[in-house]
């Protein structure tokens, strides 16, 4: 068992890390439910342009895919963090769109294509359409 002393301000002070670890649970306590909530997040960019590119109805393999999205990404100046990050960040967002049920995934003897779904569309942000002047 830790010997506490009594430390600056008139805490009490534990000598060593175990029993300090135990007194501020103790102390403070833990928290007994989760009272926050996850926030469903607007899709980023990188997902913006998967899913305009995979909206055309043709099968991409990755390569292709992730150069015309890389593109558009560099046209809008939103490719920080490097390319092979980029590259990294664009296929798991693509494998969560897979995984979802709004992209299919076909192997063939070239390789995996990609081809995006009917569904894909409820991603796409809706952008209301600019007043004529």
């Amino acid at each position: 068992m830790a010997r506490e002393g009594q430390g600056a301000g008139g805490f009490r002070v534990a000598r060593n890390l175990p029993s300090l670890l135990a007194e501020c649970v103790r102390w403070w306590g833990m928290p007994k439910t989760f009272c926050g909530s996850f926030s469903r997040r607007t899709p980023d960019l990188v997902t913006e342009e998967l899913v305009a590119v995979l909206s055309r109805k043709v099968s991409f393999e990755f390569k292709a895919l992730f150069d015309i999205v890389h593109a558009n990404l560099k046209a809008r100046n939103c490719t920080g963090g490097g390319e092979e990050m980029l590259r990294l960040r664009s296929y798991e967002k693509l494998q969560n769109l897979v995984g979802r049920g709004m992209v299919k995934k076909t192997i063939t003897s070239t390789g995996k294509e990609y081809k995006g779904l009917a569904s894909l569309a409820s991603i796409l942000p809706i952008v209301p359409p600019v007043p004529a002047e």
